[in-house]
């Protein structure tokens, strides 16, 4: 059975950027994260608490709220130093869900950069590049 769990952390200089990093090892979890995706970009919810999604493990109190908005921006700190908002607009929600039907096809270790318009951290989705022992080590 598969882990259907992300691992979700902020680092303050992750290959040269502040990096939301979101990571999971199976494709399952790639799906599960989509079908969120898709109820926000549907506007079925009003926003999404990401670090507390039951497939979610959030690391260091890190906090991330997505939300859909009319101009599409990005993720950005508001406020406090582990409190992240990520605002993409509907067609900046279905880039998101496209890189993520683009992992999940692929199925094999790699990455994408979920940019947004204006992004002040970069968010980094990842598939199979991170083990749950280097997690460990990491957080």
């Amino acid at each position: 059975m598969a882990d259907e769990t992300f691992h979700l952390a902020y680092f303050q200089n992750w290959k040269g950027s502040e990096t939301l990093l979101f990571s999971c090892n199976d494709v399952s979890s790639l799906l599960l994260l989509e079908s969120v995706i898709a109820r926000l970009r549907a506007a079925k919810d009003n926003a999404v608490e990401f670090h507390t999604l039951p497939f979610v493990r959030s690391h260091d109190s890190v906090a991330v709220v997505g939300s859909l908005v009319a101009v599409d921006s990005g993720a950005f700190r508001d406020g406090a130093n582990r409190f992240f908002r990520w605002e993409r607009s509907t067609e900046g929600w279905a880039n998101v869900t496209t890189q993520i039907r683009s992992l999940a096809v692929h199925g094999h270790a790699s990455h994408q950069y979920l940019d947004g318009p204006v992004d002040k951290i970069t968010v980094e989705l990842s598939l199979g590049e991170y083990s749950d022992e280097w997690w460990q080590v990491q957080a």
